[in-house]
């Protein structure tokens, strides 16, 4: 039997693999990139017991007992990870931390809070990976190498095999007309920004005109000429780049759109991070680092989301949902989640599976399990279940957890 699914892989979120199931599990993976059809095709033995409480397995009702007991004793309980997960599954999420007035942060990688003080400040022209085929694009990769994160971006663009319509800026050493001399990619895009100024204005604008023997200038004015000459560009970038980067590429981006149209799609990871930050806005306000403990939801700020919670011993217990701390290196903080008390729910073998008091399995979401996830640019789609599982998905879990909590049960 063959059925068409949302891979969540990657942030391409491709809505067109088909998967042909046999014997229960997915035999072949037709359409899928090679990180696709790894997940895909990987064997899940189902042996394991749903539900661990102390090393030991019990009956899922003693396992959500235990989970909403630990959670209640606890002071101030970090709930965190978020990102395999369906948007079903975060709407009890948020609602079990604001009932224990804990914090909730969802595991979007160190320097996102760095991308969403860019966004509050400068805004962000966005645009879908089908508008950018339907308008022959210019695709801009800045500092980006999506054939290794995202393998069927160019394609889904439509630019796959048309290097006429990318343009690859790095930053390496050995030259070439779109190499960023090396510690001046910030310098680059401040000095593309400055000449889009000079060019709308029509006149010198204030201030030294930019130095054409300058290799950033130079770079910048040949970029700058190529996205003039184009209708529609899609300038595409690496989410996790620095506060500076991140500030000036939507500053950049908002200028050059006085001279054509250019949209920003950030690479954002695989799962569902974008729909986990937008149910978490639509129920808060706020995308990243929430507080309840005042009893109404105020956004942690930044520098102060879960990593500084847990440096700081300010939690004191945990709920981890859909995430894995090894899958962040650059952020030591996390490994400080071992020793909390720990409720562990995901679906996938986790570092955290030793150190959780309470460890919950659940399906693969998009693959033994349905719900909504938010690609990454922002598109809802629905997730088609290929094979079944005989473990509850997030949603259920969480929602049993939040009934125990609600009732008081010891």
């Amino acid at each position: 039997m063959s059925t068409v699914i949302v891979c969540p892989r990657c942030g391409c979120a491709c809505d067109d693999v088909e998967v042909v199931v046999r014997d229960g599990r997915v035999a072949e993976a037709r359409g899928a990139c090679e990180a696709g059809r790894r997940w895909l095709l990987a064997p899940r033995p189902e042996e394991e017991p749903a539900a661990v409480v102390e090393g030991r397995p019990v009956h899922d009702d003693e396992a959500v007992r235990a989970a909403a007991r630990l959670l209640r004793d606890a002071r101030r309980p970090l709930v965190w990870g978020l990102v395999r997960t369906s948007c079903e599954a975060v709407r009890p999420a948020v609602e079990i931390a604001e009932r224990l007035r804990g914090a909730i942060d969802p595991a979007a990688g160190p320097n996102h809070p760095d991308a969403v003080a860019a966004f509050a400040e400068w805004g962000e022209v966005t645009t879908t990976l089908g508008e950018v085929a339907l308008h022959r694009a210019l695709v801009v990769l800045w500092l980006a190498d999506p054939a290794g994160t995202h393998p069927r971006l160019l394609e889904r663009f439509g630019v796959a095999g048309d290097e006429s319509r990318v343009v690859r800026v790095r930053a390496a050493p050995g030259g070439g007309d779109w190499t960023v001399p090396p510690g001046r990619e910030l310098e680059t895009l401040w000095l593309l920004r400055e000449l889009a100024r000079r060019r709308m204005d029509g006149k010198a604008a204030s201030g030294p005109v930019p130095d054409p023997a300058d290799p950033s200038a130079a770079l910048a004015a040949r970029l700058l000429d190529r996205i003039a000459a184009a209708p529609y560009v899609a300038w595409v970038f690496d989410a996790p780049l620095g506060a500076g980067q991140q500030h000036a590429l939507r500053a950049t981006a908002a200028t050059l759109n006085a001279v054509t149209r250019v949209r920003l799609v950030p690479l954002r990871g695989g799962g569902n991070r974008v729909g986990a930050e937008a149910v978490l806005t639509w129920q808060t306000g706020f995308p990243i680092a929430v507080d309840f403990s005042a009893g109404w939801p105020r956004s942690l700020g930044r520098g102060t989301g879960a990593a500084r919670l847990l440096e700081t011993g300010a939690v004191d217990a945990a709920l981890v949902v859909g995430a894995d701390p090894a899958e962040l290196p650059d952020e030591p903080a996390f490994a400080r989640l071992r020793d909390l008390p720990l409720v562990l729910l995901d679906s996938e073998p986790n570092s955290l599976d030793g150190a959780a008091r309470v460890r919950l399995r659940s399906a693969p979401g998009g693959l033994a399990s349905g719900g909504t996830l938010f690609r990454m640019d922002g598109v809802a789609l629905g997730l088609r279940p290929a094979v079944g599982s005989r473990y509850p998905d997030e949603e259920t879990w969480l929602r049993r957890i939040l009934a125990a909590l609600r009732e008081g049960r010891p």
